[in-house]
């Protein structure tokens, strides 16, 4: 009797495997990659000044602490006057020159760390120390007014920061894609090239 032929065979092919595992990446790697409401703006700014944060330290720059941490300073003294109102070992009236100090001195401390936010901290989402050769630290701060779509980054001296600034002014849409991925490689490209014409603009001066 004559054995019947035998059909295709169903076994994959080695190529067809490999590019099978391929596809499989991809899809995890995308899928693992964070996706932001293009609708929110504000998250979309947090990225992006995350993203140029990060690209400023790859430059080569180091993030200076100070005034992040005057802020703790300040917050810490103002809870301590509320936290010494309310634990207090002595009852109400016999404590009332120890409130009206607290209330004073709380009231002064988010007076002073208000106006300390606002003169010096500003729009600025980071400061840099000094780097050999600039003289200046850098104050880096960015704009992108609610409803908008357009990002703007502008890298000054932390010691005078209207003066002798530059920036940068895109679209949101050149950093994320239509299912709200983040470009950073575009980003820190732009970034890289602001810091340049801030080196450049120092060294003529």
């Amino acid at each position: 009797m004559a054995k019947g032929k035998r059909g295709p065979s169903s076994s994959p092919s080695p190529s067809t495997i490999k590019s099978h595992q391929v596809v499989r990446t991809i899809d995890k790697e995308s899928t693992d990659t964070p996706k932001l409401n293009l609708a929110d703006g504000a998250a979309l700014k947090r990225a992006l000044d995350e993203a140029a944060t990060s690209a400023v330290l790859e430059a080569g720059y180091q993030e200076d602490q100070s005034v992040s941490n005057l802020k703790i300073g300040f917050s810490l003294i103002t809870c301590a006057f509320a936290a010494l109102a309310q634990f207090y070992p002595q009852k109400y009236p016999n404590n009332w020159i120890i409130l009206v100090i607290c209330v004073l001195g709380y009231l002064a401390g988010t007076a002073v760390l208000n106006f300390y936010v606002a003169g010096r901290e500003g729009d600025a989402f980071m400061f840099t120390k000094r780097r050999k050769g600039l003289g200046h630290e850098l104050r880096i701060s960015s704009r992108m007014p609610r409803y908008s779509e357009w990002y703007t980054m502008v890298i000054s001296s932390s010691n005078d920061p209207n003066r002798d600034d530059v920036s940068m002014r895109s679209s949101v849409t050149k950093y994320f894609d239509s299912a709200g991925g983040l470009a950073s490689d575009v980003l820190q490209g732009d970034v890289s090239k602001l810091l340049n014409d801030w080196e450049h603009q120092r060294k003529r001066l």
